[in-house]
């Protein structure tokens, strides 16, 4: 063998033992033989009325780097059992036909793990009709080729009738955009699993999308509404939030349409605050179109941009971080391996739920349960009032 060939051989055989160091580096099950069980509930974000079974089974559950997989039922549990025991987080998959694949890391695994409740659900978006783990205009050409077929037709095809109703048209297309351009990266932050016993029965079960909290941008002419103080009883109120809605001098029919949505909410939100807190804040409030969602900062700002965002339940949300929840450096000491370990705030939890054993979660910028981190969460009324409770405790556990 002459000398350049042996070189070559040599920097082939380094390459194929690195390959192979980083194929054992990689491996993050261990070897006990120890196995556990996650389960969960997932559901396409639209669902038919007429059709609902249909739509919320087939959805493939895999383990990411095995075999291990199963599929959602009618009512869109899943199960994966025999999952080993892991010294590092593993990588869940959620995909279907005509969705975007929803990849979700967890914890390593050393105990049963429940990753979602039935009445707050994993969504699954759909509009991926070529698996190329995005929704953008090769599925549109897709989704063209059956426009306009009926279920009796030879263009129908099953899963391009998003809605269920027999037709491929523009209901289904207004589906479709409502995250035409997004990836698998783009769903909201990673589900945080929930370790259970054998009969799950999770109180928390997601983690909140994730909203900025940046210094927002001010438009320079503005003209400031009177400041709104709500009294719903005066025997109950003990808060005193106020708010001022920051307009421009000449609105757009647009600008308005925000103006009146964003004062019903805020005017909600604040009135359950002053009612059911003793905090004292001054906001000032403006509509941003360039905002993704709403944001707040510790400063007293909140911003609210798309227009489904301008409810009272987000409203609440954002409040909580002018109160210095997921905005300050006292709250993010108070979180210590995903729970926030205030004794207010604990107290207060268990004091609502009769379970001296529960736990407030948290990551750096939102806590659950009672975070209203999602409009799904809220069920009744006083999912609305125990936020306030929290948050009025958590406060405290921060020092102001």
């Amino acid at each position: 063998m002459s000398k350049k060939a042996f070189k070559k051989a040599i920097t082939m055989f380094s390459v194929f033992m690195t390959m192979v160091t980083a194929g054992t580096c990689i491996n993050t099950y261990a070897d006990s033989g120890t196995e556990y069980t996650v389960s969960g509930f997932v559901k396409p974000e639209f669902i038919s009325s007429s059709s609902p079974n249909s739509q919320l089974s087939g959805f493939n559950i895999t383990v990411e780097g095995t075999q291990i997989s199963n599929q959602s039922d009618s009512k869109g549990y899943f199960e994966l059992t025999n999952v080993p025991s892991s010294n590092s987080s593993i990588t869940i998959r959620l995909s279907k036909a005509g969705y975007l694949t929803r990849p979700i890391s967890i914890m390593p695994i050393s105990s049963n793990i429940f990753l979602s409740a039935k009445g707050l659900p994993i969504d699954i978006w759909a509009g991926d009709f070529n698996g190329d783990i995005a929704i953008n205009m090769a599925d549109i050409i897709e989704f063209a080729k059956g426009f306009n077929a009926v279920s009796t037709g030879e263009k129908y095809k099953e899963v391009l009738d998003i809605n269920n109703d027999g037709a491929i048209n523009m209901s289904d297309i207004m589906i479709i955009i409502n995250h035409f351009g997004k990836t698998a990266n783009d769903y909201p932050g990673n589900i945080t699993s929930t370790i259970v016993a054998q009969s799950p029965t999770p109180t928390v079960t997601s983690t909140p999308t994730k909203r900025p909290t940046a210094t927002p941008t001010v438009t320079p002419t503005v003209t400031p509404t009177p400041t709104k103080v709500l009294t719903p009883t005066p025997s109950a109120v003990a808060g005193k939030v106020t708010y001022i809605l920051i307009k421009v001098s000449s609105p757009t029919a647009d600008q308005l349409s925000a103006y009146q949505a964003i004062t019903a909410a805020m005017d909600k939100a604040v009135s359950y605050y002053n009612q059911y807190t003793n905090i004292t804040l001054n906001l000032k409030v403006y509509y941003e179109p360039t905002v993704a969602t709403a944001d707040a900062n510790f400063n007293g700002t909140i911003r609210f941009g798309k227009k489904e965002y301008m409810n009272h339940i987000t409203a609440m949300h954002e409040i909580a971080h002018t109160t210095g929840v997921g905005t300050t450096s006292q709250y993010r000491a108070l979180i210590v391996n995903g729970n926030f370990t205030g004794t207010n705030a604990t107290n207060q939890l268990r004091a609502i739920s009769g379970n001296q054993q529960d736990v407030l979660h948290g990551d750096s910028q939102h806590f659950w349960p009672y975070g209203l981190n999602y409009t799904s969460e809220v069920k009744s009324e006083n999912d609305l009032i125990n936020h306030c409770k929290i948050v009025n405790a958590m406060r405290k556990d921060m020092g102001f």
